[in-house]
């Protein structure tokens, strides 16, 4: 018969294992968020005696129940959550398990090889101890296995004498980032309006040095430190490995803001002065939250009972409101201006409260919502800066008043004098007028001959440099064709030798164009007669149509490559552009020896500027010839492998083409190992000032 008992006990032991439900994910859904609280098992440890493999045992099994029909009752005890996970896909997905408001969880995975992995997470878990460091509630990185059931542990304890909230979903990480993105972006503006309010009345402070616009500045402060500190982004930041701190940086915080604000409020009606009885009851007052503060501090850091801490804030907060009213109510009779913002602005932070104590109330042990208080505070806020504002121009106005009757008496006692010099006066004015006039007219007729002296100047510098670069770098193509032309004339030669002399005329000749087109450009750009027409140009369009003419003319056998992507587009002059590419890639090939390579390449980097380079095998550019690349008052050229010869105007005419087009260029090169040309281009319209350069 005991045997009979022994074995239906453990059969219905079975059964109820086996009664736990299991959610199966059979699909995917990134935007979407699984509720888990229905396949929760929880038990209480109130002594916090039992570890997991006596918890993960089967005679533990019957000792768990639905948290659906499980009251937590006591916030000192130890529970464990147990919960099962079929993942019915194909392949292996990696989740957000988010647990809930917890102080301290614990996440048990069993091994493959027997065993438990666990990770941590939790408001009071330090930042180096958990594997998701985003939010300050408890949430986890699990994975599961393709058309496996995955069964969790999890041990929860409290510090902080607040029943633990178990609010468990099952996120995508898509779903995740979404939700911290979201708090990030909404806080994120909060605090950005608060501090923005707070410097400006910082800086109101520094220049009118009245008290009542730096206690609106530090209360303003305060609130966004609060808020910071209930959100958790001080524990991810500043107290990221002593995350109790938080609560005692938040509890300090609320009390400095009310402080700062019966400051304000006894600064900006005068309180002392038309209700003095009431303005003692609000010093006292403030200094009571002053004395609260250590005392708060000491029962945090005793009891650390953040629950008792709350209920002290919420009934200081109550008694603020009442004090306010019956502050400003007391005021409505004085003599004071702008009582309406004040009224409205706290009017609406009772309705933020109110709303965030009411949600609150229906869940003791869950985080305050914030958002109600924060919309309220904001509009408060918006109220006191309107009121402050009027009551900076009311007292603008106030001083013009009594600067006015001062000005008023003033005109009283000079009328006199006036009238005695009021004749001379003219007179002065007619001398004055006629030698400003006649200043007036010099000055103009100095900037027309200083403009035509500087013109003269540069259409004389322009001349002196154009005929330069004829008699010095012209002369020498067109003598080369003279000579291929009357070797050419010459009978005893072959058809081999007659195709060399004709590559080699279609080569001076393609200098000859090249230079002419370079000096064409040039004198626009002096004379300021070029305009650019940027469109968005195909840059490997450009390049290839380039190339194309240098492989049809290469003496060398150079390898000349196209490695720029077919889809990039540069905002530019495509005629330019050209030119600008033409003149880098001639220049290449001049200082190339023969078997040599020539690539044109470019990327996209950063600000939406493309670089394109321009990188040869040739000879290289010694360290002190690089200043004078760009720089046609040096005259700077040398030979090619080839003895061509050139002007160095291309390099100063794609340099300047760069600069109009708000891009860079530059060189780099190592001696006998080949030289690099780069600049950039923008990929749309860029207005700014100053080139952009990338190193």
């Amino acid at each position: 018969m005991p045997i009979i008992v022994f074995f239906i006990s453990i059969l219905a032991l079975e059964h109820h294992v086996q009664a736990q439900p299991v959610f199966k994910l059979n699909t995917i859904q990134d935007t979407y968020s699984y509720p888990l609280n229905s396949y929760i098992q929880i038990f209480e440890d109130s002594l916090g005696l039992f570890n997991i493999d006596q918890v993960a045992s089967k005679p533990f099994a019957s000792r768990f129940s639905p948290l659906s029909q499980t009251t937590l009752r006591n916030a000192r005890s130890v529970y464990w959550l147990k919960i099962s996970l079929k993942n019915n896909l194909s392949q292996d997905t990696k989740w957000i398990l988010h647990v809930g408001y917890i102080n301290e969880a614990t996440l048990f995975t069993p091994k493959p090889n027997k065993g438990w992995s666990s990770q941590k997470s939790g408001k009071f878990v330090p930042i180096s101890q958990q594997e998701i460091t985003e939010g300050r509630d408890s949430q986890f990185s699990i994975l599961l296995k393709r058309n496996t059931t995955h069964t969790y542990f999890l041990k929860v304890a409290n510090v902080d004498a607040r029943l633990p909230r178990i609010q468990a979903n099952l996120h995508s990480y898509y779903r995740w980032h979404r939700l911290i993105s979201r708090r990030n972006l909404v806080q994120g503006l909060f605090h950005g309006f608060l501090w923005v309010l707070a410097l400006y009345y910082v800086f109101i402070y520094l220049v009118m040095k009245e008290n009542v616009y730096i206690h609106f500045s530090l209360y303003i402060v305060c609130n966004s430190i609060y808020f910071l500190s209930v959100h958790g982004f001080l524990n991810e930041t500043i107290f990221g490995e002593a995350p109790r701190l938080n609560e005692f940086a938040w509890y300090a915080t609320v009390q400095f803001a009310f402080v700062a604000y019966f400051q304000l409020l006894r600064g900006f009606f005068h309180t002392k002065a038309f209700i003095p009885r009431w303005d003692k009851i609000v010093s006292r007052w403030s200094s009571i939250r002053l004395i609260s503060i250590p005392i708060g501090l000491i029962i945090l850091l005793v009891t650390f009972n953040v629950n008792r801490i709350n209920w002290i804030i919420i009934c200081s907060i109550l008694i603020d409101i009442a004090l306010s009213l019956v502050v400003l109510w007391k005021l409505r009779t004085q003599p004071v201006h702008f009582l309406g913002y004040f009224f409205f602005g706290i009017l609406l932070y009772i309705i933020g409260v109110v709303t965030t104590i009411v949600i609150f109330l229906q869940d003791t042990s869950a985080s305050i919502l914030t958002q109600p208080i924060q919309a309220g505070i904001c509009l408060q806020l918006l109220c006191y800066a309107i009121g402050l504002g009027m009551r900076f121009r009311y007292n603008e106005l106030q001083k013009r008043e009594h600067q006015k009757i001062l000005i008023s008496e003033l005109k009283a006692h000079q009328e006199i004098f006036k009238q005695v010099n009021r004749d001379l006066e003219e007179k002065v004015e007619e001398r004055t007028q006629e030698v400003a006039a006649k200043n007036t007219r010099l000055e103009a007729q100095n900037h027309v001959l200083q403009e035509q002296k500087d013109r003269l100047e540069s259409l004389n510098n322009l001349k002196a440099k154009l005929f330069s670069i004829i008699s010095h770098d012209l002369r020498s193509p067109i003598n080369s064709i003279q000579g291929v032309l009357h070797l050419m004339n010459s009978d005893a030669l072959s058809q081999e030798e007659v195709k060399m002399l004709s590559k080699n005329l279609n080569n001076q000749v393609q200098i000859t164009q090249n230079l002419l087109d370079n000096l064409l450009y040039w004198s626009k750009l002096q004379m300021q007669g070029l305009q650019l027409n940027n469109t968005q140009v195909n840059l490997f369009q450009v390049v290839d149509n380039t190339l194309h003419l240098f492989r049809a003319s290469n003496p060398k056998s150079l390898d000349i490559q196209n490695y720029v992507r077919e889809d990039l587009e540069v905002w530019a002059d495509a005629n330019m552009l050209a030119l600008v590419i033409r003149n880098l890639v001639a220049n290449a090939m001049k200082f190339t020896p023969e078997k040599g390579q020539v690539i044109v390449d470019a990327q996209p980097i950063e600000n939406q500027f493309i670089k394109i380079a321009i990188t040869d095998t040739g000879i290289g550019i010694t360290p002190e010839d690089l200043p004078k690349i760009f720089d046609l008052k040096s005259h700077f050229t040398k030979p090619g492998t080839s003895q061509e010869k050139g002007t160095g105007l291309g390099l100063m005419l794609c340099k300047e083409f760069v600069e109009k087009q708000q891009g860079s260029i530059w060189v780099e090169s190592v001696l006998h190992q080949g030289s690099s040309f780069y600049f950039t281009l923008p990929v749309q319209p860029f207005h700014k000032s100053q080139p952009h350069h990338i190193s």
